[in-house]
């Protein structure tokens, strides 16, 4: 039986008349440290990429003089700290900083690769930088708001986030289970060079596929049948047989969908215990989101408010806001900006897009879940898989995704004999 693919868009909600396809992402920087598979993907595929090294700042409240920045090249370019006056607090600071990222890097580089502080992997992110005296201020005011923006959750979720999945777990849970302070120490940031950016790998993967095996704008409502033969159902048409089914839906989704057998009944209530977060990502042209001075815009901008924010459902986050024509060769001409959770809504007449999408937010329980169900018995059982960056270690990102891909891959040519 030929495989067919089902994929729903993210729904863009745009202002004015003009079309713009940016990826609702808050990230486009790949660095071999953090995306070693999809770097390695995107090779065998013939897509380019090209170096596009990371900087970037971090600023509190209203305030857009940035407290510290980040000049890239994985702290070689070193550090700035504009928001200090005085030169001699300014130097002062700049050392706190970068001794308390090595002391940092110290003790995860000892966990990780020789196997010190087993315990890391049972605890949560705010017991980690306690209980290893990880310096508080660089906690609060670096980790914290880093580690909130790339996981683009509240800054309270994420001193509840599983300390194994930032840090790294020892013994590897995977080949692949890395540790995320350390791992892009000493290596580059990439960027896909074509302006399409993602639309090429997408293009790339589904080319060998026949068009008429490709349905868009097709929510599945339910999976009926039973191994091996199950059919699909959307609001008005049916799909099917099919033999094996692969889900490359969030967790909840997942659970809306399988069978209601007794069989899937384990997996559907481990499912529902999987915790999903908003997430708001505004493409617009307002500078008001970014340093007014040249000299301290870097291509993410952080920003911290302790109060009430104006878009309420961002309350506790931090908004990162990327600069889209900054090194860009294609946006040279262009003023155009990336918003994620941002604390406040830009001017109404420079929203070109926006878009919301759910995030996964581990937690200790579903870490332990993932572990205990889904890495042997819930995979593949009665024909029913499962993809996605919830299913692998580590933060979830576009390389727990192909992770998760490439495994299921794997199992199922083991399986090959029992699948004909």
């Amino acid at each position: 039986m030929r495989g067919r693919v089902f994929r729903s868009p993210l729904t863009c909600r745009c202002g004015r008349s003009m079309q713009v396809r940016f990826p609702p992402s808050p990230c486009r920087w790949l660095t071999l440290g953090y995306y070693p598979r999809l770097l390695r993907l995107l090779n065998e595929l013939d897509v380019a990429v090209r170096p596009d090294d990371l900087t970037f700042s971090f600023s509190r409240q209203e305030s857009r003089i940035p407290y510290l920045i980040y000049n890239g090249l994985t702290g070689l370019k070193g550090l700035s700290v504009p928001a200090t006056k005085s030169y001699l607090l300014a130097f002062l600071k700049v050392i706190y900083y970068s001794l308390s990222f090595i002391y940092l890097c110290i003790v995860c580089l000892l966990h990780y690769h020789l196997h010190f502080f087993r315990r890391i992997k049972d605890i949560t992110f705010e017991q980690f930088c306690t209980e290893y005296f990880i310096p508080q201020q660089f906690s609060q005011e670096v980790l914290v708001p880093l580690y909130s923006a790339v996981c683009t959750c509240k800054e309270s979720d994420i001193l509840k986030y599983p300390a194994g999945l930032i840090v790294g777990n020892y013994p590897p849970s995977t080949p692949t289970d890395l540790d995320y302070i350390a791992a892009v120490f000493g290596t580059r940031h990439y960027t896909i060079a074509s302006p399409h950016g993602f639309r090429t790998v997408v293009h790339a993967l589904t080319s060998s596929i026949p068009r008429d095996r490709i349905h868009l704008s097709m929510p599945l409502s339910s999976i009926s049948g039973s191994c091996p033969i199950y059919s699909l159902h959307s609001d008005n048409t049916t799909f099917g047989p099919f033999s094996q089914v692969i889900l490359a839906t969030p967790a909840p989704i997942s659970a809306s969908i399988l069978p209601h057998t007794r069989d899937f009944l384990p997996i559907r209530k481990a499912l529902e215990t999987f915790r999903y977060v908003p997430v708001l990502v505004v493409t617009h042209t307002d500078p008001s989101f970014i340093p007014r001075a040249p000299s301290l815009q870097r291509d993410l901008h952080f920003q911290r408010r302790i109060q009430s924010p104006e878009v309420k459902s961002c309350k506790g986050m931090v908004e990162s806001t990327h600069i889209l024509h900054y090194r860009s060769p294609y946006l040279r001409s262009s003023q155009v900006f990336q918003t994620t959770n941002p604390l406040r809504s830009p001017q109404k007449e420079m929203i070109l897009s926006q878009t919301w999408f759910e995030r996964y937010l581990p937690s200790l329980e579903s870490v332990r879940m993932t572990r205990e169900i889904f890495s042997e018995l819930g995979q593949g059982r009665e024909g029913i898989w499962f993809v996605g960056s919830w299913l692998a270690e580590g933060i979830p990102l576009l390389e727990g995704c192909v992770e998760s891909a490439e495994d299921v891959v794997e199992r199922m040519i083991s399986q090959k004999p029992k699948l004909m």
